[in-house]
């Protein structure tokens, strides 16, 4: 066949007289979008997303033979417009989950499905390892993380959540146990160097990153030991000491220094550290105490609940008295009233000025709190201090509920004549935590109205954690740490910042959905690892929670409904919606749902998620030959069904071509043997199947 030339982008080409376009372009290595092509079958031409412009006219490219002196445009505005709408339209038939609602809801995007699909494999360590890809604290956050992801999960509509922080947590520990301070390898030596200021759950995150990224890494805390808040804020029978240095010691591991007991604004300056370092982290956390300003607030007696947790920690002597007063109602709150209970304390009482339901503390930490008898004081609220020389009253007054504000929360408003006075020998307030002002002051860096750093303060200067945000949570901390570890990294490199595809398609919250779908679903209730008594727990700090063993951990993982498309690493639907930002719900309609056909042992059909684009059907008519997938009806209401619409295991020869061929997940291969997990696989491996000669 002869040649003939072609002019693409404003070069030009040689290539075969007769030749599909797409087809030429593609091997040339030209990038033209498309879903319904695959080399090896005819062009379907379904999609129509390979618009180019030809000669002047805009033509989908699989359906054009390139001819002499063609002048193609795969890159215009007006190609760029319409791919972007075929891909709006092809959206709004798509239904399903690119990513399980856990992840979605994980403030570090953990691969939740991914990880306990291992853990059903009995694969701990791998479990953990990809635990540690978004999150290098598994045993810690398995304790202490809010279980943001479990308010998402969809058992929820079955019956109760997947533990997934337990099981978070037993992966985490069977690494520690099989492997120790081992951490993954480092990528090869960059030459760079990042000083990371901050031991806490940020700056713990920042230098894993950093360092497995290949830089050496110079980690700094004022503290004794490692950790921030992870130490000195969370009581030990939530967090023990030792199980906090194993982790830890995983990620010193692969630091080039740890230096300790140092103090920015003290020991070493922000201008010194930009002389002796490529770049600096800051996560230095909030360490200073929100305090009420009310009068006497400063008579001994009354600490601040970071204060008296970090006290107590460090064992320092803390003389509570017979009665205590907590005024707070988060889950610093808590952990200093059940530390005053096993410090001694014979009442102790938190104080919260809304009502229990409106508690920002865990649900779990409250009612833990009863059983080890605190008592709660509910819409209540101080209004001052009594004593000589020390606390010996709280003034208060009762509250209700007013008006909502603007967020629609309803506020509290005092009581009218409703003022007493609660006797009590020490008060905790646990009102909250801010950025040290007086440190802040000196860092000559770019900060918020509210005295908080911006997440790049200044040239080669990046902060993440509480100091951006204001005092959050372990796993929102490490999340954007994370984020900032792979900016860094990119600033150091030269290198684009590894941008992560975002676009997800949801089915929608838990609100949204259907019950009567999850009707069928066997009802399987979670299960409860080991717990102290409350008589038992009182009077020391050990762990109190002993968490699963490896079986109970392999039960509780079955439970999981992995809700997230299996093949979401290698979506070609999602990877193209991400690369043109589409809008998901620019032709939004309410789409049809279909029974997924499971009736095959290795070949699942989920018609939600066909996009129609013939691939598989050219397949296993053109390349295996059995015609088993076909078209059924017209416009809006076609389907891709096996032969006669039976069921799949009825009528296919099983060669499985037809998963090899589907961009968007609709078809996918189930192995009996082994649970899948949405990861990615890095090793793909082409084989013959044996039976039939193709797949």
């Amino acid at each position: 066949m002869g040649k003939v030339q072609i002019t693409i982008d404003g070069r030009t080409y040689q290539v075969s007289a007769g030749e599909n376009l797409l087809k030429a372009a593609l091997a040339l290595g030209v990038d033209i979008p498309h879903l319904c092509y695959d080399p090896r079958v005819e062009p379907f031409g379904a999609c129509r997303l390979c618009f180019v412009e030809a000669d002047g006219r805009l033509i989908p490219s699989c359906s054009l033979t390139v001819r002499e002196g063609m002048e193609i445009v795969t890159d215009s505005e007006s190609v760029r417009e319409l791919q972007k709408i075929a891909l709006e339209l092809i959206m709004a038939e798509h239904c399903g989950d690119c990513l399980a609602p856990c992840q979605i809801a994980c403030p570090a995007g953990v691969d939740i499905q991914g990880f306990i699909a291992h853990l059903n494999n009995n694969d701990f360590i791998s479990a953990a390892q990809l635990i540690r890809e978004r999150m290098p604290l598994p045993s810690v956050c398995g304790r202490v993380c809010p279980r943001f992801c479990e308010d998402a999960c969809r058992r929820n509509l079955v019956d109760e959540p997947v533990d997934i922080c337990g099981l978070k947590r037993t992966a985490g520990d069977a690494w520690l146990e099989q492997l120790g301070d081992q951490g993954p390898e480092a990528a090869p030596d960059t030459g760079y160097t990042v000083a990371v200021v901050g031991g806490g759950p940020a700056g713990l995150t920042a230098a894993y990153y950093l360092a497995l990224a290949g830089h050496q890494v110079t980690l700094i805390d004022a503290g004794p030991k490692l950790g921030g808040m992870l130490r000195y804020g969370i009581p030990d029978y939530r967090l023990p000491q030792d199980l906090l240095d194993r982790e830890i010691s995983v990620i010193t591991s692969l630091c080039k220094e740890v230096i300790i007991g140092k103090e920015l604004g003290r020991d070493f300056t922000l201008d010194q550290l930009k002389q002796d370092y490529d770049a600096v982290f800051l996560g230095i956390g909030c360490q200073e105490a929100t305090l009420p300003g009310y009068e006497n607030q400063d008579l001994p007696g009354i600490y601040s609940g970071i204060e008296f947790l970090r006290d107590v920690t460090l064992g320092k002597p803390v003389p509570l008295g017979r009665r205590v007063a907590v005024v707070g109602g988060g889950n610093t709150a808590m952990d200093a009233a059940r530390t005053a209970v096993r410090l001694g304390a014979k009442e102790v009482t938190v104080i919260y000025r809304r009502s229990r339901e409106e508690m920002p503390a865990e649900p779990i930490e409250v009612e833990e709190a009863l059983e080890e008898g605190v008592r709660f004081l509910f819409l209540t609220n101080p209004t001052g201090f009594i004593g000589e020389g020390k606390v010996e009253a709280l003034e208060l007054v009762k509250m209700e509920l007013g008006p909502a504000d603007a967020s629609g929360r309803r506020c509290p408003v005092e009581v009218p004549d409703s003022d007493y006075v609660l006797p009590i020998d020490t008060v905790i307030l646990a009102l909250g935590q801010k950025v040290d002002q007086e440190l802040a002051a000196q860092l000559d860096v770019e900060k918020t109205k509210w005295g908080t750093f911006t997440e790049e303060p200044a040239q080669g200067i990046f902060a993440a954690g509480d100091c951006v945000t204001g005092a959050a949570t372990v796993v929102e901390a490490i999340g954007a740490a994370r984020m900032t570890a792979l900016k860094i990294d990119a600033y150091l490199t030269g290198k684009p910042l590894d941008q992560e595809v975002k676009f997800a398609v949801s089915r929608g919250e838990l609100e949204d959905l259907d019950p009567e779908e999850f009707a069928s679903k066997p009802k399987l209730p979670r299960h409860a690892p080991e717990h102290l008594s409350a008589a038992e727990r009182i009077s020391n700090f050990a762990e109190y929670c002993l968490g699963y063993t490896l079986e109970q951990a392999r039960e509780e993982a079955k439970r999981c409904l992995s809700c997230g498309c299996l093949d979401v690493a290698d979506c070609e639907l999602r990877l193209l919606a991400d690369r043109f930002q589409i809008d998901h719900n620019q032709f939004a309609q309410t789409p049809k749902r279909y029974e997924l056909d499971q009736s095959h042992p290795h070949i699942h059909l989920d018609q939600n998620k066909c996009i129609l684009c013939g691939r598989c059907v050219s397949a296993c008519r053109d390349l295996a030959g059995y015609s088993v997938l076909g078209f059924v009806d017209r416009g809006y209401e076609t389907t891709v069904e096996p032969s006669l619409e039976l069921p799949l295991i009825e009528v296919c020869a099983s060669c499985g071509l037809c998963t090899t061929v589907c961009p968007t997940g609709a078809i996918t291969l189930n192995y009996p043997w082994v649970e899948r997990g949405p990861w990615e696989n890095d090793r793909i491996v082409e084989t013959t199947c044996l039976q039939c000669g193709l797949g």
